[in-house]
């Protein structure tokens, strides 16, 4: 069934897609422009919506060189070439409309040694840094902040600060008032478990060193 459609930013959408299902031979030109009328049919009508990047970017920007994706995991390894290409890579999504999960299982804990002989600062310095700029950076500089994921597995050392990061910096905050800003509040934070982890806890072991 074909309906009949007049709405004119969701037809703007559809249409775009259209066009390049038709350029990319998806598709032929009758459904093709069944497609689109369809799409549009779903969208003015809230049965479905896409998501945030596809609104703020496609048609917008130089044709071919569109951002479409929500969502891009970016895992980061444990050198300071990787830790500052990481915090760049996560500026430019941000810029480019999406959002970003990082992985940070393989930064070296707080407890272990840099090769100067100083303590590493840990993981969650590393998400301190990345969630100042998050708190600066606009999803595509247009709409709303910047959506991201930081992410540890649950047999890092550092694995209970990172549980307990968020706990401690709301209890800071009830303490001292307004005026203190809490850390991470730019990021939600995921452990990463596997099903070892499960066969473990299901049968009694010690999960963890």
């Amino acid at each position: 069934e074909i309906y009949q459609c007049d709405w004119s930013s969701d037809v703007c959408s559809s249409d775009l897609l259209r066009d390049f299902a038709l350029s990319q031979n998806y598709m032929d030109q009758i459904n093709c422009d069944i497609f689109s009328q369809e799409l549009s049919f779903l969208l003015a009508n809230q049965y479905a919506s896409f998501s945030s990047p596809v609104w703020i970017n496609l048609g917008i920007k130089e044709d071919g060189n569109e951002q479409t994706s929500s969502c891009f995991i970016l895992e980061v390894n444990d050198s300071i070439e990787s830790l500052i290409e990481i915090q760049k890579n996560e500026i430019l999504i941000a810029k480019s409309g999406g959002g970003a999960g990082i992985i940070n299982s393989a930064i070296r804990s707080s407890k272990d040694s840099l090769s100067s002989g100083h303590n590493s600062p840990g993981p969650l310095d590393f998400m301190r840094a990345r969630d100042s700029w998050a708190s600066i950076m606009l999803c595509g500089g247009i709409i709303r902040k910047f959506p991201k994921m930081d992410i540890l597995h649950y047999w890092h050392p550092d694995i209970k600060d990172f549980i307990d990061a968020k706990m401690k910096e709301e209890e800071i905050a009830h303490k001292l008032g307004s005026d203190y800003l809490p850390l991470y509040q730019n990021s939600n934070f995921s452990v990463r478990i596997d099903k070892e982890f499960w066969y473990k806890y299901h049968n009694d072991e010690q999960i963890c060193n």
